[in-house]
């Protein structure tokens, strides 16, 4: 019943009603298209992944839990570690903002990666050290997460939207270049240098398990990055 609650409050825009009946779920996977594929489908995918994770915990594999910058191949790098371990992806927080904790406690279980851009709110910081949860924390150079956000979300609207855009989304198409990274400096930055000092610290003060990996490792050396 929580679960169909918080299906239908969320799909209905009745966001705090939503999460909160996500925050009293027993332990379930968090799935990223838990409102825009369906009820259905996220039953589909949670009986998918609990068969997958569990063949995994029988095989000692422990979970991955990777936060990243947007922008920073980390779709591609969690595919990588799912299909070369052959174990389920999941996240742990509703839209990147709140960790939710039942998708916590199943990806905690063992057997599974997540790919999410959560924020380093001090509620998520407190219930990460609580489980003593070891995070990879993944970063790009801002400047060119900018650049490929300007290239990306105008390409996501000609392919995607298509039509019926917004007056901002319709802005967004028609502006040069400089213009939609001007505009993404003063929309993103902000937000992007919140949410690095939120995790340095929290690796500085030694309050949470944490390696730091780059994408500019990534893209000097695949086989390397993966090794380490």
């Amino acid at each position: 019943n929580a679960l169909w609650n918080a299906y239908q409050d969320l799909t209905r825009n009745k966001f705090f009603q939503g999460c909160h009946h996500l925050m009293n779920l027993r332990e379930l996977p968090g799935s990223p298209w838990f409102v825009f594929h369906g009820f259905d489908s996220y039953l589909h995918f949670c009986n998918d992944f609990v068969a997958q994770q569990k063949s995994a915990i029988e095989r000692g594999i422990p979970s991955l839990h990777i936060v990243s910058f947007r922008k920073s191949a980390s779709s591609f790098i969690a595919l990588v570690l799912a299909q070369g371990l052959d174990i389920p992806a999941c996240i742990t927080s509703f839209l990147h903002t709140m960790i939710v904790p039942s998708w916590l406690r199943c990806f905690l279980r063992g057997g599974a990666v997540t790919h999410e851009h959560t924020f380093p709110f001090r509620a998520n910081r407190a219930l990460l050290r609580s489980h003593s949860v070891p995070t990879i924390i993944h970063v790009r150079n801002p400047k060119q997460v900018i650049v490929s956000h300007a290239h990306f979300y105008k390409k996501y609207l000609e392919e995607t939207v298509k039509e019926n855009f917004t007056p901002g989304q319709k802005w967004f198409l028609d502006a040069s270049l400089k213009d939609r990274i001007d505009f993404l400096i003063d929309d993103l930055i902000p937000y992007y240098g919140r949410w690095i000092i939120g995790w340095y610290k929290a690796w500085e003060q030694k309050a949470l398990h944490i390696k730091f990996t780059s994408y500019e490792e990534f893209v000097r050396n695949e086989s390397l990055f993966f090794e380490k």
